[in-house]
């Protein structure tokens, strides 16, 4: 049962703003009291008919929507910032390869207009052998170019968030410090070859993952961050771990597949892989997610494997 919050003059699941308070403070309290006037004003401008948003919200507002000539499209609406516009300058440069394809947009306003990808099944409906077979296609599809035209976010700026844990009040309430101070020490291995540095997804997992009819298996919701190509595949490694198996075999099996089908050099990619689960780590405890365990345990075994 899904717990509903009054914000402003509408109602939201409790869990979504539980998470938009918990990674924006204020600034989100904010957000959420105007969101209605934002979705009113983008109806009536992009004459669009609301329908019901999607089951599965987390730092964004999506909601099910008809064009005025009745095709169905889905309207994306965020906390406006540097990681929505940067979102919407990724979504510009990929033009719908490999990605759903952006139809309008406002930067100003944290909102976008994007293709409907039907049925829409996600990755993980797939048996798990066929879901990393699938996820490397997609990944394979997707442009890595870096476009000059835009200024873009770069992985470097993410691992600040080592240092604000370190500095923080969980340094010494959480068993991750021996872990982040690793992952530090790690990063130098991959930010020096410029040879090496591509635009990345950047959070492209199993519920990123969606089939169209039109298009096949098709990734959303890219992140859009220059860097190495070896960051890119944690999050799908630690993403809809099965309960009833040993995690540590599947990840280890995951490590395995993806190494061989893209021909990555598989050290490198366990890494990779601990640098970039130990910072969501950091950035789960940061945001109040009690599920900051999840990410800290797959941390662990990729330790384990280096």
């Amino acid at each position: 049962q899904i717990t509903i919050k009054d914000e402003g003059k509408m109602k939201y699941p409790a869990a979504f703003v539980d998470k938009i308070t918990g990674a924006f403070q204020e600034e989100g309290k904010q957000w959420l009291n105007r969101l209605h006037l934002i979705i009113e004003e983008y109806k009536e401008k992009w004459e669009l008919s609301i329908e019901e948003p999607v089951d599965n919200l987390s730092y964004n507002y999506v909601i099910n929507v008809t064009q005025q000539d009745g095709t169905q499209a889905i309207l994306k609406i965020g906390v406006p910032n540097w990681d929505f516009s940067n979102e919407i300058n990724t979504l510009i440069t990929y033009n719908g390869t490999g990605c759903v394809k952006l139809l309008r947009f406002d930067s100003k306003d944290g909102i976008m207009l994007l293709e409907k990808l039907s049925p829409g099944n996600m990755l993980s409906d797939l048996p798990e052998e066929e879901a990393i077979e699938t996820y490397v296609e997609v990944w394979s599809k997707l442009p890595r170019t870096v476009n000059p035209t835009y200024s873009m976010t770069e992985i470097i700026t993410w691992f600040s968030g080592f240092d604000r844990f370190l500095r923080s009040e969980y340094a010494d309430k959480y068993p991750l410090k021996e872990f982040v101070l690793e992952a530090k020490s790690f990063v130098s291995d991959f930010i020096n070859n410029k040879d090496e540095i591509f635009l990345l997804h950047g959070d492209l997992h199993h519920e990123n993952i969606l089939c169209s009819d039109l298009h096949g298996w098709t990734a959303i919701d890219p992140k859009g961050v220059i860097g190495h190509l070896y960051f890119d595949f944690t999050s799908f490694m630690v993403n809809h771990l099965p309960k009833n198996q040993d995690v540590k075999q599947v990840i280890h099996n995951r490590i395995n597949k993806i190494s061989a089908l893209l021909h990555l050099d598989k050290q490198k990619l366990i890494k990779a892989s601990f640098i970039m689960g130990t910072l969501s780590a950091c950035w789960a405890i940061e945001d109040k997610d009690p599920n900051w365990e999840i990410s800290f345990i797959s941390t662990q075994h990729f330790r384990s494997f280096l």
